[in-house]
C-alpha cells in the first residue's frame, strides 16, 4: 500500500502529484482481520493559502491483493 499526497490550486480542481508515495510496511501478501501498516516521511511541501490538499491511498502494482476496505489515519503539519 502507499500513500500520496496531491494539491491543487484554490481556483483549481486540478491535482497534482506533490513529493515521493509513502509505502506502507509491511507489504502484505495476505491480510486477516487487524492487520496494520506505517509509514513516516519528511516532505517539504509548499502551500499556499486556500489551496487543496488531498490525501491518496492505493495499492501498488506488486500487490496481489485486488482490494482492500478499512480506515486510514494520517497527520499533516502545516508551518
Amino acid at each position: 500500500m502507499q500513500i500520496q499526497i496531491l494539491t491543487a490550486p484554490a481556483a483549481s480542481n486540478t491535482f497534482t502529484v506533490q513529493g515521493a508515495p509513502l509505502l506502507l510496511t509491511p507489504a502484505f501478501a495476505a491480510i486477516a482481520i487487524g492487520s496494520t501498516a506505517s509509514g513516516i516521511i519528511a516532505e517539504a511541501i509548499p502551500v499556499a493559502a486556500g489551496d487543496k490538499i488531498l490525501l491518496y491511498v492505493s495499492l501498488t502494482a506488486a500487490s496481489p491483493i485486488a482490494a482492500v476496505a478499512g480506515f486510514v489515519s494520517a497527520g499533516i503539519n502545516i508551518v
